[in-house]
């Protein structure tokens, strides 16, 4: 730690004992002048803590690349679920089938099965539509009877709740959305991934105002957020009609792995008038996967079920397409 004045800069490092290795290095400046210096230390320790160990804190990316190239029938729940972060990050069709498979055989080899790896099934089940795996029908049974098991092994587990989230919204009940966010909220309301995750789903199901709120309290407690919960920041300023800060929540960040990630950015930025680089975003999804209009219409046609929203995204997907 530094400090000249009423400049305060602290490095923290975290390293491998085993192997010397850097696993993560920050640097956190802070002016200490106005801040009562307890009130900065407790900013200063969640914010290093939701950084290391939260879902998608430096432990997990650790973790991860340590397990990456063990076969997937070998790994146990805990490992499973770093491989669906990775997952979540890296959406593609091929990762999309590996993963179900992963958690297929998963649940097979548990006597009753396990609530959260039923959740995480159904999510995936419900992704096969969106990624042009599976017909809507097929994949919404397939989901539904994995939501049902889990949640007779445990109805107030988040990720089952989350599962039901993301089910509803596919199949066109935004209430069930909303109801299953607030249920989230009441059982574990320090979930910040879990609640986040939930929002968004919210937030395409129209429940606008509500949805902003969780997710801006999530926040704080989990800075190192993924990148698509990001977006509905950026979805609602352009659905304010403010445009400036847009570049806040999409420069910021990076999408260049995530297809599903670049759909929406691009339709963001054609919704919000700058062509230039909805057509980039564009362009880059569809180096991604080749069907990027089928996904799009897949996203605009029946997961945004908010009828503003999705008439928004329409006309931007027309715009792209004639460009």
């Amino acid at each position: 730690m530094k400090a000249f004045a009423e400049q305060v800069r602290l490095t923290l490092t975290l390293s491998d004992t085993l192997n010397g290795r850097q696993i993560w290095t920050e640097r956190f400046d802070r002016v200490i002048s106005d801040v009562a210096l307890f009130e900065l230390q407790d900013e200063l320790v969640g914010l290093v803590a939701s950084k290391i160990a939260s879902s998608y804190g430096a432990l997990s990316l650790n973790e991860y690349q340590n397990i990456k190239h063990k076969a997937l029938s070998s790994l146990n729940s805990y490992e499973a679920r770093l491989v669906y972060l990775d997952y979540l990050v890296k959406m593609s069709p091929a990762n999309l089938e590996r993963t179900i498979g992963m958690f297929e055989h998963l649940n097979q080899t548990l006597p009753d099965g396990e609530a959260r790896g039923l959740a995480i099934l159904a999510q995936l089940y419900c992704d096969q539509y969106l990624l042009g795996q599976a017909e809507l029908e097929g994949a919404l049974e397939r989901s539904k009877q994995c939501i049902a098991k889990a949640m007779d092994i445990d109805p107030q587990n988040v990720e089952v709740l989350l599962a039901q989230a993301w089910w509803a919204l596919l199949s066109g009940d935004d209430r069930l959305v909303k109801v299953s966010t607030e249920a989230i909220l009441e059982l574990n309301p320090s979930s910040s991934y879990t609640l986040s995750a939930a929002s968004w789903l919210c937030y395409l199901s129209g429940h606008f105002e509500f949805s902003v709120s969780v997710l801006q309290q999530s926040l704080i407690k989990l800075p190192v957020s993924p990148n698509w919960l990001k977006l509905v920041f950026a979805m609602d300023t352009v659905r304010q009609g403010n445009i400036e800060p847009l570049s806040e929540f999409l420069v910021a960040t990076q999408f260049e792995d995530n297809f599903v990630q670049l759909i929406f950015v691009a339709l963001i930025y054609q919704w919000a008038g700058e062509e230039r680089l909805a057509k980039k975003h564009w362009h880059m999804a569809s180096k991604l996967h080749v069907e990027t209009r089928q996904t799009a219409e897949r996203l605009i046609n029946h997961v945004i079920i908010s009828d503003e929203l999705s008439r928004h995204f329409n006309d931007a997907l027309q715009a792209l397409l004639t460009q």
